[in-house]
C-alpha cells in the first residue's frame, strides 16, 4: 500500500500511470483485422450458409433463416437481389429486371402491370396483377382500395 502511495506522490506518477494505462493500449496483442470476404469456401456452402477459412486454420460457417445461395449448373451460388435496367428487354413493358438467379423476376414502371416471373425452363408467372389494400374483420373485407381503379 505505501508503495502505490509514494508513486501517485511522486514525479513518476506520470510516466508510471502512462506505462500501465496507455502503453497497452498502443499494442494489439496480435489482433488485427482480417478481411473475410473472397475467403468464402464454395464447397462448403449449403442453402442457407456459407463457410469461411480464417488465419489460423479453423472455419467460421455462419447461417441464415433463408437462402442466401441458388443451385446453378451443380454448384450453389450467392442470390443477388440487384434490380437492374431490362438489357435484352425481352418483356418490354418490363423496363426493370433481376435475372441473375434462378427466377429472372421483371419489374415495371407502373406496379399495376403486375411483375413477371419466369423460371429457367421459361415457365412465366403474372402476379399482382389487381393488388388491393384492404383491412378484415370477422371475416369481412373493409374499405378495399384497388390499385387499378
Amino acid at each position: 500500500m505505501n508503495f502505490f502511495k509514494t508513486v501517485a506522490q511522486s514525479k513518476l506518477a506520470g510516466p508510471f500511470t502512462f506505462l500501465m494505462v496507455f502503453l497497452p493500449v498502443l499494442f494489439s496483442y496480435g489482433q488485427k483485422y482480417i478481411d473475410v470476404q473472397n475467403k468464402d469456401i464454395p464447397s462448403m456452402r449449403t442453402a442457407n450458409s456459407y463457410t469461411v477459412a480464417n488465419e489460423d486454420g479453423s472455419f467460421t460457417n455462419t447461417n441464415h433463416s433463408h437462402p442466401i445461395h441458388f443451385k446453378e449448373d451443380q454448384t450453389l451460388q450467392p442470390i443477388d437481389l440487384n434490380i437492374i435496367a431490362n438489357p435484352g428487354l425481352l418483356n418490354p413493358e418490363f423496363p426493370y429486371v433481376n435475372a441473375s438467379n434462378t427466377l429472372k423476376s421483371y419489374i415495371p414502371v407502373e406496379i399495376s402491370q403486375g411483375l413477371l416471373t419466369e423460371t429457367e425452363d421459361g415457365f412465366t408467372i403474372k402476379d399482382f396483377k389487381n393488388p388491393r389494400m384492404y383491412a378484415e374483420m370477422q371475416g369481412a373485407s373493409i374499405n378495399p382500395q384497388f390499385i387499378n381503379e
